[in-house]
């Protein structure tokens, strides 16, 4: 609801959850607070979604660089991957994020977007459906739906990345964690403040463990 009588906004934000980063990660530190303006979305300093695998890092190196002339090096090592390994393995998984991160620094969602499905749909018909590691997937591709008002659309890919995390590591783990987290997210931009906030004391309750 974008009319004048939004309730008002809590006294927390999702951000306060970023101490959930990656336990996994320890080399990673924490992104900081996300810009508020939608304008800067693109050259945000950070993930907007907890775990997202590069779309958002690998698009702001572009931006940040100012790597006008990637697109053709990009594809020429898209192809020589897909030459030697196939067109339908795993192993051209990065060579296609890179391009999607490019396309969708440029904001050429467009074309950004065949490509994160097509790298979901790779990693699904090698993996299984319910394998963690396209939980990365469904985050990116959740970040480029959110980055474009279709809320509907990146709402169901989180929920199945929390229903994937909660069934393979269990309702308390910190991956779970990361996914409540990103949902609460999501319904914080919407202005769905109460579930927003249950989502984020749920992942908190985890946190606190």
């Amino acid at each position: 609801d974008e009319g004048g009588d939004r309730k008002p906004r809590p006294h927390y934000r999702p951000d306060d959850a970023l101490s959930l980063w990656p336990l996994s990660r320890p080399d990673k530190q924490p992104p900081p607070p996300r810009s508020r303006r939608r304008g800067d979305r693109r050259r945000s300093s950070h993930h907007k979604f907890a775990e997202g695998k590069n779309l958002k890092k690998l698009a702001e190196f572009y931006s940040q660089e100012g790597y006008k002339d990637a697109e053709p090096l990009l594809h020429s090592a898209l192809a020589i991957n897909e030459k030697a390994l196939g067109t339908d393995h795993p192993g051209i998984e990065d060579s296609l994020n890179n391009l999607a991160a490019l396309y969708y620094s440029q904001g050429k969602y467009a074309k950004a977007e065949p490509i994160l499905q097509r790298v979901l749909t790779i990693n699904e018909k090698a993996l299984g459906t319910d394998h963690p590691h396209i939980v990365h997937s469904l985050y990116n591709l959740a970040e480029l739906y959110s980055d474009q008002g279709r809320y509907a659309e990146a709402e169901l890919l989180l929920k199945r990345a929390l229903t994937i995390n909660e069934k393979t590591f269990g309702a308390k783990h910190p991956h779970v964690a990361y996914s409540l987290k990103n949902l609460a997210q999501l319904y914080y931009e919407q202005g769905k403040y109460r579930e927003a906030e249950l989502f984020q004391q749920r992942a908190l309750d985890i946190k606190e463990r």
